[in-house]
């Protein structure tokens, strides 16, 4: 009896929750609301929130689900600190009823913000007291469960653990195959987030098979016009990128940018594919778009308290002035992208040795190689410990270290360091000739054996150099023309 009484509870909490977020929607989306219908997203999500405390004061447990929901609405905009604060209300309205489910979806939702924004601070505390709370349940809810492993997941691959990640994204998957419940929007995400540890972990073709796979699906299920469709896409573009297909990221960049316009018009893009956008145009010699994208990204990053867009938009920032030879802005920049690593909030592994990075390669434009060197080393040892050497932050490192080291005379050096950028950049192309990375390093290389005098060695590696600057980042880039250049006057 008390178990029949236990369900019939649940049953009718969830016709009555079923029957509000259908009022509740139809109120702040569907109704003829006169001006309201002119509202940007973000003050939509203002509205629904306010909604929530008036119309709904008297069902907390009801009005926290939805500040919830309201929130992952946030989070997909990079808004994070707005995202924190709807989940810090339904944490509290869950505590006010003794509503321990909706305590724990609050933790996971405001863990899941703050990780993805590569904050790591209070995460662990969070999941902490909903894994708690979850074990405690009769019977907890497989949404509930999916959403604090996709939070555990991404706290994991922020702190270098891919391969945690990783399986417990594989506990979510099977979790919702299990149950049957593939076609939510749940499985998609547990999908999204498993390509991003591909990526992240080195494994580039793995993860642009997932994103395409993705993509396909939300096309074939009439879903190619959502936002959902819109993620699958840039992450296909980011997975581009670090496969060295430069051009070709950041047309699909410019694909997303197209679909959302038509989307959603033009309310605010999210930091990421402002950020990602900006860093494409930079690669393929736009720089001043890439710069100015970059610092609004910067702007709305700072205002919105997300740490990791922040971070990756001063260092794309950076990388734009040192390319135009501005450098008191590449160095003011560095300054500001001291303090924000400096404040403790992310310890994301990635960020381990970009400081020195950045400085290094201010030193060799400046003409100071020997101190670009020390920065180099002192990268790749903070990142070779974080990473074990194998990602693009290595070779970012490896590529400083060979560039200081040929402008200090030490070509033999140099080569050795540039054939290990080639093979990390030729373990994540697609293809022998199609990364831009690969012929960046190839070029390198090549230069690093011509001042040897072993030009005939150098020759092929040229010629193979200038087919993949040419793939990568077309024939009119500086680096193709250097490539081709170099290529002519090399022949004997």
């Amino acid at each position: 009896m008390i178990e029949a009484s236990r369900q019939r509870d649940a049953a009718q909490f969830e016709a009555r929750h079923a029957e509000s977020a259908n009022e509740f929607l139809n109120l702040l989306f569907l109704t003829d609301g006169g001006a309201s219908q002119t509202l940007s997203p973000a003050r939509r999500i203002e509205l629904g929130a306010r909604m929530l405390e008036l119309q709904y004061r008297d069902d907390p447990r009801f009005a926290g689900r939805m500040l919830v929901e309201l929130s992952t609405q946030y989070r997909g905009k990079t808004a994070t600190r707005d995202a924190v604060e709807l989940d810090e209300r339904a944490h509290e309205l869950g505590r006010s009823v003794g509503d321990s489910e909706l305590m724990a979806m609050a933790q996971c939702a405001a863990a899941y913000a703050e990780t993805t924004a590569g904050i790591t601070t209070r995460a662990p505390e969070r999941l902490a007291d909903a894994r708690r709370r979850i074990s405690d349940m009769r019977a907890p809810s497989i949404s509930l469960q999916v959403d604090c492993m996709r939070a555990d997941a991404d706290l994991a691959l922020r702190l270098g653990h891919g391969a945690a990640a990783e399986q417990i994204l594989n506990g979510s998957r099977i979790l919702l195959e299990h149950s049957g419940q593939t076609y939510r929007a749940a499985y998609s995400s547990v999908l999204n987030d498993l390509g991003g540890v591909y990526n992240e972990t080195g494994r580039p073709g793995e993860a642009l098979a997932m994103a395409q796979l993705i993509g396909a699906t939300h096309e074939r299920y009439g879903r190619g016009g959502t936002t959902a469709r819109l993620m699958a896409l840039q992450n296909e573009s980011t997975v581009l990128l670090n496969m060295g297909e430069i051009r070709e990221s950041l047309r699909l960049d410019e694909e997303v940018h197209a679909r959302r316009l038509a989307i959603v018009g033009d309310a605010p893009e999210p930091l990421s594919l402002m950020v990602n956008t900006a860093n494409r145009m930079i690669r393929v010699g736009r720089v001043q778009e890439g710069i100015d994208l970059a610092r609004a990204a910067r702007d709305q990053a700072r205002r919105a308290g997300n740490y990791l867009w922040l971070i990756v938009g001063l260092r794309v920032m950076c990388s734009g002035y040192l390319d135009l030879g501005l450098l008191a802005d590449a160095d003011s920049t560095i300054q500001e992208l001291a303090a924000a690593l400096g404040n403790g909030a992310t310890a994301d592994p990635r960020f381990r040795g970009l400081l020195d990075r950045v400085r290094g390669q201010l030193e060799l434009h400046r003409g100071v190689p020997a101190a670009a060197l020390g920065h180099a080393t002192a990268s790749l040892a903070a990142t070779d410990t974080a990473l074990n050497g194998q990602s693009w932050e290595a070779s970012e490192a490896l590529l400083l270290a060979a560039r200081a080291e040929l402008a200090l005379g030490r070509p033999a050096d140099a080569e050795r360091e540039a054939r290990q950028v080639v093979g990390i950049a030729e373990a994540a192309a697609r293809g022998p000739d199609t990364s831009a990375d690969v012929g960046e390093a190839l070029l390198l290389l090549a230069q690093a054996e011509i001042a040897q005098n072993h030009r005939a060695d150098a020759q092929p590696v040229l010629e193979r150099a200038v087919r993949c600057l040419t793939n990568g980042l077309g024939v009119e880039h500086p680096l193709s023309q250097q490539a081709l250049s170099l290529a002519a006057g090399n022949k004997v």
